[in-house]
């Protein structure tokens, strides 16, 4: 499973060098949805989506899933994680 970065009008897909790139391989991953979040508001990234990329059994692709990006990050105690 991967969390990328994908301009929705292009379907392109943030890279590790911070360019868009139409192959989901070349993606730059996050460990989960909240880091990349936070990674888009530190970088003033407008548009964009965040996408869940599963695998099938096989290891095939699964369909996309765009995650909503209205969430805020956390900040204060909240993104602290429980002691």
């Amino acid at each position: 499973m991967k969390i990328v970065i994908q301009n929705p009008q292009d379907l392109s897909f943030l890279t590790e060098l911070r360019q868009w790139s139409p192959h989901l391989k070349d993606a730059m991953t996050f460990e989960n949805f909240r880091i990349a979040l936070d990674f888009c508001s530190r970088q003033k990234l407008g548009k964009v989506q965040v996408v869940l990329q599963a695998e099938d059994e096989a290891g095939g692709p699964l369909p996309a899933l765009p995650l909503p990006p209205e969430v805020p990050p956390l900040r204060g105690a909240a993104a602290r994680p429980p002691a």
